[in-house]
């Protein structure tokens, strides 16, 4: 519903549904993100058009919504994916990182919800984001590319093609995870 999260605990039961006034969420739900800040509560934080918006985690109130227009753009993009960054992946404070529809990374203080940086990342829209480990992160984009930012200044490291299509999603798995093969079993003869 338009403006309206709903809210499920773990045994899928509705616990009730988060609301912003009227008109402040227009269109989907895009992305969602948890931030659990220093002072011990936690925020919500959606993607919706070209805004987000964070709520309080503990009460279910809407608190702001933010929204970031690019360097002589008229209008903000539409953000198509969220990740936050926890403090000790980088020289700040931890911080909110939303992949837009014109190729950049917004990122946000979770404390302030200050503009930290717009960072221009691809050439398109951006789809996904990933931490990897604690320094990067991968940024998938509309075109099948990947792009690897390091987390404490937002530098753009490497960018490869990596796909002929969009990439929707990415997956980090450790190194002891699931592509790892099984140990070799060695074979008794009887």
């Amino acid at each position: 519903t338009k403006g309206t999260l709903r809210v499920w605990d773990t045994n899928g039961d509705a616990m009730g549904t988060l609301s912003v006034p009227h008109g402040r969420m227009p269109g989907k739900v895009r992305a969602l993100a948890l931030a659990v800040l220093r002072s011990g509560g936690a925020q919500v934080w959606s993607a919706g058009n070209s805004a987000v918006h964070v709520w309080d985690a503990d009460s279910g109130n809407w608190e702001v919504t933010l929204r970031a227009a690019a360097p002589g753009a008229a209008r903000a993009p539409k953000v198509k994916c969220l990740l936050c960054i926890p403090s000790d992946c980088t020289s700040y404070t931890q911080t909110v990182w939303a992949g837009t529809g014109d190729g950049r990374v917004q990122v946000w203080d979770a404390e302030s919800r200050g503009l930290v940086a717009s960072v221009g990342v691809s050439a398109c829209k951006l789809t996904a984001l990933a931490l990897v480990g604690k320094q990067h992160v991968w940024a998938g984009d509309a075109e099948g590319t990947v792009s690897i930012v390091r987390t404490r200044d937002r530098v753009v490291l490497r960018a490869a093609r990596l796909h002929v299509h969009a990439i929707s999603a990415l997956l980090v798995v450790s190194d002891a995870g699931l592509l790892r093969p099984a140990p070799a079993v060695p074979i008794q003869a009887s």
